[in-house]
């Protein structure tokens, strides 16, 4: 697997696609806006207008593909991408700037290419996976204050980090190649808790996610795997060989959990059993976020769809045609999108 993965850096490092079609035109009345390739857009939920465009890097936008996105305290933005690193923004987009000083290059000979695969924010500091294509990896942070990336630990082997999460209690869990860590000192210290997982098997954790008791659930290639003593055991809880790319759990502790094929099911006995919910026929499925009024947002190849009624029905609420990646709320109530290879979009909810 970690094979594969390197392949499919350096493959990305190298296809073309598309950039934003000058034809798409997006209006509101009395205006008429074109998006424009390379740009972030802004909105009020209806129609998006572009902004700034980012910072150059050395690499084309329309080769980097985002990887993670996440909101610190003071509402500042910061995006993940495959080869360009860290961009952060302070002022809901209208000014980007890169953050990549102090971290691993991808491919050793470049100035410029990074590969970031996730963020987390704990305490208004900025948590990072970062690698380059030998394996080497580790985990980087960013003080509030600071414009330096420093490792907090860097694994030599099988630690190309594949996600990062925190839970309720701020402690940190980084799901690497064949692994499994938890550091509870904010980053210093970390602890193997993979015992008794089968990792030739499972290969590594697409997600991670908690529930309101802090019982850890991560998806693999084989299933769910649930622990409820901070990972000092592990039981596998269902969806055997299926692999699970995304895990959400709103506030009743009910557990929504995406498929590789985009199937979407859910459980609300805490995994024992499982029911589908929706099979889409015409878009993929990226992601899953709940925010804090139980509402689902689907990231798809087609845009954003959001469910009030726990997946019962799902309605699109806009960017047709965008793939989206990710999304997360800032503290006002923004919503902000990442696609895959289109920028950032930022709408009120």
């Amino acid at each position: 697997m970690k094979y594969f993965f390197e392949c499919t850096l350096i493959i990305l490092s190298l296809l073309s696609f598309s950039s934003c079609n000058n034809d798409n035109i997006v209006t509101e009345p009395g205006k008429t806006f074109q998006k424009e390739p390379g740009k972030t857009f802004q909105s009020d939920g209806n129609n998006w207008l572009p902004t700034t465009m980012w910072p150059d890097t050395g690499n084309s936008v329309y080769y980097v593909s985002l990887q993670d996105i996440v909101v610190n305290k003071n509402d500042e933005i910061f995006v993940a991408t495959d080869f360009a690193g860290v961009f952060k923004t302070s002022d809901l987009g209208m000014n980007w700037e890169t953050v990549n000083e102090g971290l691993i290059k991808t491919i050793s000979n470049s100035d410029t290419n990074y590969f970031v695969s996730s963020l987390i924010s704990l305490n208004n500091d900025i948590f990072c996976g970062n690698s380059n294509l030998s394996t080497k990896g580790g985990i980087y942070y960013l003080r509030n204050s600071d414009e330096m990336w420093m490792p907090k630990i860097v694994w030599n082997e099988y630690s190309v980090i594949t996600t990062l999460e925190k839970n309720n209690n701020g402690e940190i869990f980084a799901g690497c190649y064949y692994g499994l860590y938890l550091s509870n000192d904010g980053g210093n210290n970390w602890i193997d808790i993979s015992n008794g997982l089968a990792w030739d098997k499972l290969a590594y954790a697409y997600t991670i996610a908690f529930d309101s008791s802090d019982r850890i659930y991560i998806g693999t290639r084989d299933g769910i795997y649930l622990s409820d003593n901070n990972g000092s055991s592990w039981s596998q809880i269902g969806l055997n060989s299926e692999a699970v790319l995304s895990i959400a759990i709103n506030s009743k502790d009910e557990i929504f959990a995406l498929l590789e094929n985009s199937h979407i099911l859910t459980s609300t006995d805490k995994g024992l059993h499982w029911k589908e919910i929706l099979n889409p026929e015409t878009f993929y499925i990226r992601h899953i976020f709940i925010n804090l009024d139980d509402i689902i947002f689907l990231s798809t190849s087609d845009g954003i769809y959001r469910s009030n009624n726990d997946g019962e029905v799902f309605k699109h609420i806009g960017l047709q045609n965008i793939a989206i990646e990710k999304i997360v709320i800032t503290s006002k109530g923004y919503m902000i999108a990442a696609s895959f290879r289109d920028g950032i979009f930022i709408s009120k909810e």
